[in-house]
């Protein structure tokens, strides 16, 4: 009974754990990156996404997408898109 604890565990670990901590240390990496390349772009160290209007602008485009009745896929395009436009638009 040892052998098939330890065999659960190690699924358990292994199969569960370490791939949603791996992905959250990538996640959390990747937006620092995100935060500090606003922050060198603008030269603003209080610059955020909410302040550009980009998290705005993706829930325009998402919301665009999802009235047109796209895909899963499709809204995260236009959500995308939606942020950048928003950027391009703080920008000029």
């Amino acid at each position: 009974m040892g052998n098939n604890t330890s065999d659960v565990q190690n699924n358990i670990i292994f199969n569960l754990r370490l791939p949603r901590i791996l992905a959250a240390i990538l996640v959390g990496s990747a937006l620092a990156v995100a935060g500090a390349t606003f922050q060198g772009i603008f030269r603003n160290p209080l610059v955020s996404p909410d302040l550009l209007g980009v998290s705005s602008g993706a829930c325009i485009g998402a919301a665009i997408a999802i009235l047109l009745g796209f895909g899963l896929f499709a809204i995260q395009g236009f959500a995308f898109v939606g942020g950048l436009i928003a950027v391009l638009m703080t920008m000029s």
